[in-house]
C-alpha cells in the first residue's frame, strides 16, 4: 500500500476500529529481522494515527527452514479499543503460508465479545 491508500483509509474510519490484513510490510518491532520500505510507511501512518499494533511479535508467516520468520499480516486497533482487545496466532497453517490471527476478544461495557476462526 502506499501512503496514499493508508490516508484514504484513516479518513474512512471512524473512533473505534480494528484493522487488519496482509500488509506486506516487514519491520522488526513486529518480529521481522528487518524494516523494509513498506513497513517504514506503515510504521509512520500508525504513528502518525497514534494507532495501536496488536501483534506481539508472533510469525504470523509460515516460511521454509532457510528463511527469516516474518509478520507481514498485521492487525492495527485504534487507542480505545487496544487495552479491551487480545488478539494471537493460530498454529495451524491450514492451506497457506499465512497463519490465522483470527482470534481477537473484545471486552466491553456489555461484556465479553469472543471471535475465531
Amino acid at each position: 500500500m502506499t501512503r496514499l491508500d493508508y490516508d484514504y483509509v484513516a479518513a474512512q474510519i471512524g473512533t473505534d476500529y480494528i484493522l487488519g490484513g496482509d500488509f506486506n510490510a516487514h519491520l522488526q518491532v513486529l518480529g521481522s529481522g528487518r524494516n523494509d520500505n513498506a513497513g517504514n510507511i506503515l510504521l509512520n501512518f500508525i504513528n502518525e494515527h497514534q494507532m495501536v499494533f496488536l501483534n506481539d511479535g508472533s510469525p504470523t508467516r509460515v516460511t521454509r527452514p532457510d528463511q527469516a520468520v516474518s509478520a507481514v499480516d498485521v492487525t492495527i486497533v485504534s487507542p480505545v479499543l487496544a487495552a479491551k482487545v487480545s488478539w494471537k496466532v493460530v498454529d495451524d497453517a491450514y492451506t497457506s503460508d499465512h497463519r490465522c490471527y483470527y482470534s481477537i476478544t473484545c471486552v466491553g461495557s456489555e461484556g465479553k465479545l469472543e471471535s475465531s476462526g
